[in-house]
């Protein structure tokens, strides 16, 4: 038929309006899997076809206009939090990678995006390589020396800090003394400036940031740098008390070869530990009190029930009796029948000794000393020829007089020895 005078519009008239309900809608993540309309990165199993027609997207761009694309993609991702961050790195990276861009601020630009992805990333390692490289292609990229700072807390290097607040203030007192008066800015403005780029008219930092921006980080990377001279402060001191420590256990350590040197507790007569007895806890160590009275850990072991009980400062002038009566006035938990009272009477109590001057295979003979502990100290115990101390500490068998374990233990444990 003909066309109405209306024109070309007019044609659609004949069409019937389709039904709302009976078009297919496009999702946001169907339009987001076409490769021209993608903000993300492409699933590997299609990436080099996906990367194909993405690329048509750029046929007649620049190879700065290509760049800047996948440098504002990366800054959409970033938008997203941590699940648009490995977004933003590969973007970022196609952005480093694009060939043909010559301008040393953009580029330097990208390092530095994605130098604060891997900064939120926890990547410090990553954030210094990129940052270095930012500044290296342009030094007044001052978010890559504010990122480098944060970046050199995060590993330690207040050096690294001390230099990069040194840059940025240097560039904050440039800003400062380049701003011009009032006067001067009103000259300027009857001054032609075709011949000069606005940016070669800028100081340094006012390249990167504008005063606000460049106030904001100079204050930022200050409380940086304070925080880092606290933590090395910090650092050093704990370095000190450690050294001041270390100091005071070698002349505590010393004090106490030295006594048992005295008392002949050397050679021979010091072993390891014993088997089956439980390891001191740490920091429970001998000691020499002012007195020059020496002072060692003991175990109490039952070996029949498999306990043990540690007095960690038994000093030489206390009978062995003074502590067991302490520790046994009461039945203990693991002893129903109350046969481990102290004051039934019905305790043995024995060391590990040896046979001065005779030995088995190279070895000392050993044998037990069954200590009276209502009547020995431990200062008596230590000076006696056959007495052994294992381990450091001091360890005493306690035994129920007279019973099947008792004479079964003392016939056989010395075999371990």
């Amino acid at each position: 038929g003909k066309m109405k005078a209306g024109g070309v519009e007019d044609m659609f008239d004949s069409f019937p309006t389709p039904d709302p309900a009976t078009v297919p809608r496009v999702t946001d993540e169907e339009l987001a899997s076409c490769p021209l309309f993608a903000s993300g990165v492409s699933p590997a199993e299609d990436g080099a076809a996906f990367g194909a027609l993405q690329n048509l997207l750029y046929v007649n761009s620049t190879p700065e206009e290509t760049a800047d694309n996948f440098k504002n993609q990366g800054n959409e991702s970033l938008t997203k939090g941590p699940r648009g961050y490995e977004d933003a790195l590969v973007f970022y990276t196609k952005a480093i990678e694009q060939p043909g861009v010559k301008d040393t601020a953009r580029r330097s630009l990208y390092y530095s995006n994605r130098a604060a992805v891997n900064l939120k990333k926890g990547n410090y390692g990553r954030v210094v390589e990129d940052c270095d490289e930012a500044l290296r292609l342009n030094p007044a990229n001052l978010k890559a020396c504010f990122r480098a700072a944060q970046a050199a807390f995060k590993l330690s290097r207040p050096s690294e800090v001390l230099a990069h607040y040194a840059d940025i203030a240097a560039a904050a007192a440039t800003a400062v003394t380049a701003t011009p008066t009032p006067v001067a800015a009103a000259s300027a403005t009857t001054t032609a400036t075709a011949t000069t780029p606005a940016a070669t008219a800028s100081p340094q930092g006012a390249e990167a940031f504008d005063s606000k921006q460049l106030e904001f980080t100079t204050r930022e990377v200050g409380s940086l740098l304070r925080r880092t001279r606290e933590r090395e402060a910090a650092q050093l001191e704990k370095e000190r008390a450690a050294r001041e420590r270390e100091e005071v256990r070698e002349r505590e350590a010393a004090c106490v070869r030295d006594a048992l040197a005295a008392r002949g507790l050397v050679g021979a007569r010091v072993a390891p530990a014993l088997p089956q007895v439980p390891p001191l806890n740490p920091g429970v160590v001998a000691s020499v009190n002012p007195n020059g009275e020496l002072i060692l850990p003991a175990s109490f072991v039952y070996p029949e029930h498999a306990q043990f009980d540690l007095v960690e400062r038994f000093a030489e002038g206390q009978r062995v009796g003074d502590h067991l009566a302490t520790i046994l006035a009461e039945p203990p938990p693991w002893d129903p029948s109350a046969e481990y009272t102290y004051n039934r009477g019905k305790l043995e109590v024995y060391c590990p000794a040896v046979v001065p001057g005779e030995t088995v295979g190279g070895h000392p003979q050993h044998k037990w000393l069954r200590v009276r502990y209502d009547q020995t100290t431990l200062g008596e115990l230590l000076r006696r020829p056959d007495y052994v101390l294992h381990g450091g500490w001091v360890v005493f068998f306690v035994l129920l007089a007279g019973s099947p374990y008792a004479a079964k233990f003392l016939r056989t444990y010395l075999d371990q020895l």
